[in-house]
């Protein structure tokens, strides 16, 4: 029994040493994250697993690497988004960044219940990210801005429901429902800017060409302008 045990056990390792060494290729271009889920799993045969909704309204990513580890693919392809993931043998968890354990704290903030946790997210706007953002989380007046990325992290947030309202100049606001009741939140926001109807405005004609003609010619005016 103990010699099948150590076989077992001897050949899982095997098989997982194997689909770590395995390298992958990808060219992709404004693909979505399950197409590079699945390109992984299809190169490598491991098991890429994820929750739908994590990635429903995650911007489309653009990838060209060759002969890269599975590791060096994810850390391209996440960078600077709400998500994580850790590799276990031959299964790959994605899940929102600051759900998963960090092996040196003693203690698992994101797990244990009623226990503050990180809420984490990306604005963008036309598949680019949105820099300097305002974040706000209501109730409790706990915000901050996105960086150069599109990233932002509110920090020790308690369990509950709150309010998220982003808003920045020249965009239409964004306010989103969420809960931290089951552990770290991760969010994609898309922003559409905001479009104000220019107002028709006429002109003398001599003021354009500084001449006596006193007929008009139509003048486009934004509103706020002089």
């Amino acid at each position: 029994m103990r010699i099948s045990s150590f076989l077992l056990l001897g050949l899982a390792l095997q098989v997982s040493a194997s689909a770590l060494s395995q390298k992958v290729t990808l060219a992709l271009k404004q693909a979505p994250l399950s197409r590079v889920f699945d390109e992984i799993s299809k190169q490598t045969g491991m098991s890429v697993v994820y929750k739908e909704d994590l990635i429903r309204e995650i911007p489309p990513v653009t990838v060209n690497l060759k002969d890269a580890s599975v590791a060096e693919v994810l850390d391209n392809c996440l960078k600077g988004l709400p998500l994580s993931y850790e590799i276990a043998g031959t299964i790959v968890k994605v899940r929102a960044r600051g759900s998963i354990r960090d092996e040196s704290s003693p203690t698992d903030t994101a797990k244990r219940p009623g226990a503050p946790v990180d809420v984490s997210g990306l604005v963008w706007t036309g598949g680019k990210p949105l820099a300097r953002v305002s974040v706000m989380l209501e109730p409790g007046n706990r915000g901050t801005v996105s960086d150069e990325n599109g990233a932002f992290v509110i920090r020790g947030v308690p369990s509950g429901s709150y309010v998220l309202k982003v808003t920045s100049v020249g965009y239409r606001p964004v306010t989103k429902r969420i809960s931290t009741a089951q552990g770290a939140v991760a969010v994609s926001i898309s922003m559409e800017p905001m479009i104000t109807e220019a107002e028709e405005w006429w002109l003398p004609m001599d003021i354009v060409k500084r001449n006596p003609v006193r007929s008009r010619v139509p003048f486009k005016r934004s509103p706020g302008t002089i």
